[in-house]
């Protein structure tokens, strides 16, 4: 159902956004090991694992903080209902003399799989210069398609998308576009490697949806 890949997606990019490049790359570390493995529940990596995927002086304490308070935060609690719980991926995070070990919350399980999949095609770096979840999501569309070359969304999905649905500012077309859909896509052509243009899509001299069209620079 793409409306439930809208709400998982809009929770990772919440999580990314709001996390720094150190903390995602080890996430992404720790969810290699967890499907490498398996998907064992249980995860340590060790001191020199940890050196090889971030190149940093940050002390492995600071390390084992931003683990801990990783902001993804992902679950259903009700599988028939599209409303994400706030569940840490984490239920611990513990450091020794040999390295880190953390424990996956058994509730975040059934969607690990779909956070692996968006870290590993992201460039950390870009997402992490953005400054809203408006932009992330727009970026999140480049990323997947730019092969494609374009995405639709109709109304209705984009404001599933954008998480704006239960806003009543942006009931009208000219509001979503002023003040969603063209900062972002201005922020996401200037800060990323991606060049993201729109058509408005009519029926009955109405817009019905949107044409993302994207490209990536060399």
């Amino acid at each position: 159902m793409r409306i439930k890949t809208f709400l998982l997606n809009q929770a990772i990019i919440k999580g990314l956004l709001s996390s720094n490049e150190h903390s995602l790359k080890l996430l992404h570390l720790l969810l290699s090991k967890h499907i490498n493995e398996g998907l064992n529940l249980n995860i340590f990596v060790t001191k020199k694992e940890i050196f090889n995927c971030i190149h940093s002086d940050i002390s492995f304490v600071e390390l084992t903080d931003l683990l801990k308070n990783m902001p993804i935060n992902l679950g259903y609690s009700n599988r028939n209902k599209l409303e994400l719980d706030l569940i840490p991926l984490f239920s611990g995070v513990y450091l020794n003399d040999i390295g880190i070990k953390a424990d996956i919350n058994i509730e975040c399980f059934s969607v690990l799989g779909t956070v692996f999949n968006e870290l590993d095609v992201l460039d950390l770096k870009e997402i992490t210069m953005l400054s809203n979840l408006y932009a992330g999501l727009t970026y999140q569309i480049a990323n997947n398609y730019y092969k494609q070359g374009f995405f639709t969304l109709k109304t209705n999905e984009l404001k599933e998308y954008y998480d704006i649905s239960h806003n009543e500012t942006y009931n009208k077309i000219t509001m979503i576009e002023k003040n969603i859909i063209k900062p972002s896509i201005d922020e996401v052509n200037n800060k990323t490697k991606f060049n993201i243009s729109f058509e408005k899509l009519k029926y009955n001299n109405k817009v019905s949806g949107f044409k993302f069209l994207m490209d990536w620079r060399s």
